[in-house]
């Protein structure tokens, strides 16, 4: 293949705004949030808006990393 110049410019993400609590998810677990929080390791995570669809979240992601790239 040779000696390609092949280098990372620029990342990106993207999170939704909702947040979800160890204490909702509780609610439907039976476990308590201390408990998730040792099994798992996630202290909290991110809920999609009903009228965001993957490719919503990945655009943004995307559209960050061109910035973040100088694109």
């Amino acid at each position: 293949m040779g000696n390609a110049n092949i280098y990372i410019v620029g990342t990106g993400s993207y999170l939704p705004a909702t947040i979800v609590t160890n204490g909702e998810v509780s609610d439907t677990t039976g476990l308590s949030p201390e408990e998730i929080e040792k099994v798992t390791g996630i202290k909290e995570r991110r809920r999609a808006a009903q009228d965001e669809a993957t490719s919503d979240l990945a655009t943004k992601a995307a559209l960050a990393a061109l910035d973040s790239a100088g694109i």
